[in-house]
Protein backbone atom coordinates (compact mmCIF):
# COMPACT_ATOMS: atom_id res chain seq x y z
CA UNK A 1 0.00 0.00 0.00
CA UNK A 2 3.13 2.25 0.58
CA UNK A 3 4.18 1.41 -2.76
CA UNK A 4 0.63 2.27 -4.37
CA UNK A 5 0.58 5.30 -2.88
CA UNK A 6 4.26 6.80 -4.21
CA UNK A 7 3.99 5.68 -7.07
CA UNK A 8 0.71 7.26 -7.95
CA UNK A 9 2.20 10.70 -8.89
CA UNK A 10 4.89 9.31 -10.94
CA UNK A 11 2.29 7.30 -12.75
CA UNK A 12 0.46 10.67 -12.76
CA UNK A 13 -2.61 9.20 -11.65
CA UNK A 14 -4.32 7.10 -8.32
CA UNK A 15 -4.30 3.96 -7.70
CA UNK A 16 -6.30 2.50 -5.54
CA UNK A 17 -6.06 -1.28 -3.96
CA UNK A 18 -8.25 -4.37 -3.10
CA UNK A 19 -6.04 -6.34 -0.66
CA UNK A 20 -6.54 -9.89 -0.13
CA UNK A 21 -7.23 -11.62 3.07
CA UNK A 22 -5.80 -15.38 2.11
CA UNK A 23 -2.83 -16.34 5.28
CA UNK A 24 -2.86 -19.05 7.50
CA UNK A 25 -2.20 -16.10 10.35
CA UNK A 26 -5.44 -14.78 9.73
CA UNK A 27 -7.37 -18.67 9.18
CA UNK A 28 -5.72 -19.94 12.63
CA UNK A 29 -7.50 -19.28 15.43
CA UNK A 30 -4.13 -18.75 17.83
CA UNK A 31 -3.20 -15.78 15.51
CA UNK A 32 -6.45 -14.87 13.87
CA UNK A 33 -7.29 -11.46 16.30
CA UNK A 34 -4.14 -10.08 16.13
CA UNK A 35 -3.54 -10.71 12.39
CA UNK A 36 -6.97 -9.23 12.29
CA UNK A 37 -6.19 -5.49 14.17
CA UNK A 38 -2.77 -5.33 12.02
CA UNK A 39 -4.77 -5.31 8.87
CA UNK A 40 -7.18 -3.11 10.50
CA UNK A 41 -4.50 -0.35 11.48
CA UNK A 42 -3.20 -0.97 7.83
CA UNK A 43 -5.72 -0.64 6.04
CA UNK A 44 -7.40 2.18 7.59
CA UNK A 45 -3.52 4.32 7.26
CA UNK A 46 -4.61 3.67 3.30
CA UNK A 47 -8.76 4.01 3.44
CA UNK A 48 -8.88 6.36 0.46
CA UNK A 49 -6.66 4.24 -1.47
CA UNK A 50 -8.53 1.04 -0.55
CA UNK A 51 -12.02 -0.11 -2.62
CA UNK A 52 -12.39 -3.36 -0.99
CA UNK A 53 -11.23 -6.54 1.03
CA UNK A 54 -11.12 -9.72 -1.17
CA UNK A 55 -11.45 -12.92 1.04
CA UNK A 56 -9.01 -15.48 -0.30
CA UNK A 57 -10.78 -18.57 0.64
CA UNK A 58 -9.52 -20.90 -2.07
CA UNK A 59 -6.28 -20.12 0.22
CA UNK A 60 -7.86 -21.05 3.39
CA UNK A 61 -9.39 -24.12 2.18
CA UNK A 62 -6.00 -25.37 0.90
CA UNK A 63 -3.82 -24.80 3.72
CA UNK A 64 -6.59 -27.26 5.44
CA UNK A 65 -6.13 -29.60 2.41
CA UNK A 66 -10.01 -28.76 1.76
CA UNK A 67 -12.19 -28.12 -1.81
CA UNK A 68 -15.51 -27.00 -1.34
CA UNK A 69 -17.40 -29.40 -4.11
CA UNK A 70 -19.65 -27.59 -6.47
CA UNK A 71 -22.72 -27.87 -4.62
CA UNK A 72 -21.19 -27.02 -0.96
CA UNK A 73 -20.97 -22.78 -0.38
CA UNK A 74 -17.90 -21.79 1.61
CA UNK A 75 -20.37 -21.51 4.59
CA UNK A 76 -20.86 -25.47 4.42
CA UNK A 77 -16.90 -25.30 5.12
CA UNK A 78 -17.40 -24.56 8.64
CA UNK A 79 -13.66 -23.20 9.38
CA UNK A 80 -13.66 -20.99 6.50
CA UNK A 81 -17.02 -19.90 7.70
CA UNK A 82 -15.35 -18.87 11.22
CA UNK A 83 -12.98 -16.85 9.30
CA UNK A 84 -15.60 -14.91 7.31
CA UNK A 85 -17.98 -13.83 10.25
CA UNK A 86 -14.67 -13.21 12.01
CA UNK A 87 -13.53 -10.96 9.32
CA UNK A 88 -17.18 -9.24 8.96
CA UNK A 89 -16.71 -8.41 12.38
CA UNK A 90 -13.86 -6.54 12.33
CA UNK A 91 -13.67 -5.06 9.36
CA UNK A 92 -16.81 -4.80 7.53
CA UNK A 93 -18.92 -2.54 9.78
CA UNK A 94 -21.25 -0.31 8.79
CA UNK A 95 -20.36 2.56 11.45
CA UNK A 96 -17.98 4.48 9.07
CA UNK A 97 -15.30 2.09 10.60
CA UNK A 98 -15.82 -0.68 8.08
CA UNK A 99 -14.51 -1.58 4.53
CA UNK A 100 -16.39 -3.63 1.67
CA UNK A 101 -15.53 -7.14 1.94
CA UNK A 102 -16.29 -8.96 -0.95
CA UNK A 103 -17.52 -12.83 -1.70
CA UNK A 104 -15.06 -15.50 -2.37
CA UNK A 105 -14.61 -16.52 -5.68
CA UNK A 106 -16.76 -19.60 -7.22
CA UNK A 107 -14.40 -21.90 -8.66
CA UNK A 108 -16.51 -24.15 -11.05
CA UNK A 109 -17.59 -23.11 -14.50
CA UNK A 110 -20.92 -23.83 -16.19
CA UNK A 111 -20.44 -26.78 -18.74
CA UNK A 112 -20.70 -25.85 -22.08
CA UNK A 113 -18.12 -23.40 -21.69
CA UNK A 114 -15.69 -26.08 -20.00
CA UNK A 115 -12.25 -26.53 -21.49
CA UNK A 116 -11.99 -29.81 -20.58
CA UNK A 117 -14.16 -33.08 -21.48
CA UNK A 118 -16.39 -33.86 -17.89
CA UNK A 119 -14.38 -36.03 -16.36
CA UNK A 120 -18.12 -38.07 -15.48
CA UNK A 121 -18.04 -41.17 -18.32
CA UNK A 122 -20.86 -41.31 -20.59
CA UNK A 123 -21.25 -45.09 -20.62
CA UNK A 124 -23.21 -45.91 -17.80
CA UNK A 125 -25.55 -42.92 -18.24
CA UNK A 126 -26.93 -44.17 -21.73
CA UNK A 127 -30.49 -44.24 -22.41
CA UNK A 128 -33.26 -43.36 -19.94
CA UNK A 129 -29.96 -41.98 -17.23
CA UNK A 130 -28.56 -39.52 -19.66
CA UNK A 131 -30.82 -36.09 -17.72
CA UNK A 132 -29.30 -37.61 -14.57
CA UNK A 133 -25.64 -37.30 -16.20
CA UNK A 134 -26.16 -34.15 -17.51
CA UNK A 135 -28.15 -32.82 -14.01
CA UNK A 136 -24.75 -33.92 -12.23
CA UNK A 137 -22.43 -31.58 -14.21
CA UNK A 138 -24.50 -29.02 -15.00
CA UNK A 139 -25.31 -28.23 -10.92
CA UNK A 140 -22.35 -26.02 -10.33
CA UNK A 141 -24.48 -22.77 -10.72
CA UNK A 142 -26.76 -23.64 -8.21
CA UNK A 143 -24.32 -23.50 -5.71
CA UNK A 144 -22.88 -20.14 -7.00
CA UNK A 145 -26.63 -18.42 -6.76
CA UNK A 146 -26.81 -20.06 -3.06
CA UNK A 147 -23.41 -18.67 -1.94
CA UNK A 148 -24.41 -15.51 -3.37
CA UNK A 149 -27.37 -15.20 -1.13
CA UNK A 150 -25.47 -16.51 1.78
CA UNK A 151 -22.38 -13.63 1.04
CA UNK A 152 -25.02 -11.01 1.11
CA UNK A 153 -26.68 -12.55 4.31
CA UNK A 154 -23.46 -12.56 5.99
CA UNK A 155 -22.18 -8.95 5.57
CA UNK A 156 -20.29 -9.30 2.52
CA UNK A 157 -20.57 -7.11 -0.92
CA UNK A 158 -20.19 -7.94 -4.64
CA UNK A 159 -18.08 -11.49 -5.38
CA UNK A 160 -15.14 -11.41 -7.53
CA UNK A 161 -15.62 -13.66 -10.81
CA UNK A 162 -13.37 -15.33 -12.19
CA UNK A 163 -15.03 -16.92 -15.44
CA UNK A 164 -17.09 -14.93 -17.98
CA UNK A 165 -20.59 -17.03 -16.75
CA UNK A 166 -20.41 -15.69 -13.21
CA UNK A 167 -20.86 -12.42 -14.01
CA UNK A 168 -24.33 -12.36 -15.17
CA UNK A 169 -26.12 -14.26 -11.98
CA UNK A 170 -23.38 -11.82 -9.31
CA UNK A 171 -24.98 -8.60 -11.29
CA UNK A 172 -28.25 -9.92 -11.37
CA UNK A 173 -28.39 -10.80 -7.46
CA UNK A 174 -26.81 -8.14 -6.88
CA UNK A 175 -29.74 -5.16 -7.83
CA UNK A 176 -31.84 -3.85 -5.55
CA UNK A 177 -35.26 -4.75 -5.39
CA UNK A 178 -38.34 -2.66 -5.26
CA UNK A 179 -38.59 -3.90 -2.25
CA UNK A 180 -35.62 -3.35 -0.55
CA UNK A 181 -35.53 0.03 -1.92
CA UNK A 182 -38.98 0.75 -0.56
CA UNK A 183 -37.99 -0.83 3.41
CA UNK A 184 -35.06 1.63 3.03
CA UNK A 185 -36.82 4.53 1.91
CA UNK A 186 -39.24 4.33 4.82
CA UNK A 187 -36.37 3.20 7.76
CA UNK A 188 -34.60 6.64 6.34
CA UNK A 189 -37.77 8.81 6.30
CA UNK A 190 -37.38 11.47 8.44
CA UNK A 191 -40.51 11.20 10.48
CA UNK A 192 -39.62 7.59 11.70
CA UNK A 193 -36.33 9.00 13.51
CA UNK A 194 -37.76 7.43 16.62
CA UNK A 195 -36.95 3.68 15.31
CA UNK A 196 -38.87 0.36 15.52
CA UNK A 197 -40.70 -2.06 13.65
CA UNK A 198 -42.84 -1.37 11.00
CA UNK A 199 -45.09 -3.56 8.86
Amino acid sequence: LEALTSCGPALERRLYAMPVLESPELLHLETRGETLGGIARTVDKYRDRVLALRLGVTDFCSAYGLRRAPDMTAYDVQLVASVIADVVNVLGRADGTGFTVTGPVWEYFKPHERMFKPQLRRSPFIGEAEALRTALIEHDMDGLLREIELDRANGLQGKTCIHPTHVAPVHALSVVSHEEFSDAADILAPQRCGGGVLR
